[in-house]
């Protein structure tokens, strides 16, 4: 269920035009795709600019996100003129044999995000975009429909599953990451703490495949990297500063391997005017396109019209 509460509807409304809010807040604009491989089962999703921009762009959340946590970047996105695809979460579990089950979490996950493709007809001539687990999930759906991702554009934000980690070293970063959060600048702060919470409710929902969904991470099951690369037009990495899950060191050494296949990496900042000096603004967080969303709104339409 995606419910949005008043205070947090007027703080996009305060920043984003009326008309892409209330495609956003409106529990009339939530659209459901039925899940063929979960029978009885669908997902919840919302679309912002349909048609608008003639391409549309999918963006794939990360580790128990959807539209709550990521609404702002959604809007950010939209107010830039992109017809933007944002799919909630749908926790069950309920795939038709226990070898689709063993194939992981992520595969799951794009699964679902498969039938909101289908659900869209979107066959082709679509761009993506994915935060953290996301990538893998996008590396999964690319596995499973390349067709998908003919003439596409894959921008990856902050991007996991880079290198074979065990869980200890990832859920040490992973509280490093919260700590960070809690003192980071943020232009969209959680104020009333939906996004946490929602995010929380996912998590509670099904805590063994959350559990299932972090094995992924360590064992990194596709190597999304390369398959992206392989399978979309033309793949593109923006990381973070200061981000304490994916620092850079993490990501330098297949960042080098990008660049060198033709794939771009780069790094958004922004500039902001203190006592008459312009000072380089970065205090990123893991999750800087809900936080900070119109700095990474910037970055990816950037490499959107540039393709």
């Amino acid at each position: 269920m995606i419910t949005f509460s008043e205070p947090y509807a007027d703080r996009l409304a305060a920043v984003y035009p009326y008309e892409i809010v209330k495609q956003i807040t409106d529990p009339g604009a939530i659209r459901y795709a039925e899940l063929p491989h979960q029978p009885g089962e669908v997902l919840p999703y919302i679309r912002v600019n349909e048609g608008r921009s003639g391409r549309p762009l999918v963006f794939i959340p990360g580790f128990v996100e959807g539209v709550l946590a990521k609404a702002p970047f959604a809007a950010d996105l939209a107010s830039r003129g992109f017809d933007v695809v944002l799919p909630d979460q749908n926790r069950a579990v309920i795939l038709k044999n226990s070898s689709d089950i063993r194939k992981g979490g992520a595969y799951s996950q794009a699964m679902n995000y498969l039938a909101v493709l289908e659900a869209e007809n979107l066959r082709g001539g679509i761009d993506f975009a994915a935060h953290s687990y996301g990538c893998l999930i996008l590396g999964k759906m690319a596995e499973i429909k390349p067709e998908a991702f003919d003439d596409s554009v894959a921008v990856l934000l902050a991007p996991a599953g880079l290198s074979h980690e065990s869980r200890a070293e990832l859920s040490t970063r992973f509280n490093m990451m919260l700590g960070s959060e809690l003192s980071s600048k943020k232009d969209f702060p959680d104020e009333n703490g939906e996004m946490s919470k929602a995010g929380n409710g996912h998590f509670q929902a099904n805590v063994a495949r959350a559990v299932r969904e972090t094995v992924d991470l360590a064992k990194q099951q596709v190597d999304h990297i390369n398959l992206l690369r392989l399978t979309a037009g033309r793949l593109a990495v923006v990381s973070y500063a200061e981000d304490q899950l994916y620092p850079q060191d993490v990501l330098y050494p297949r960042m080098q391997e990008v660049v060198r296949a033709g794939g771009s990496w780069s790094v958004p900042v922004a500039f902001r005017e203190t006592d008459g000096v312009l000072r380089l603004d970065t205090g990123a967080t893991h999750n800087d396109e809900q936080f900070n969303p119109s700095r990474v709104g910037a970055a990816v339409a950037q490499i959107l019209r540039a393709a």
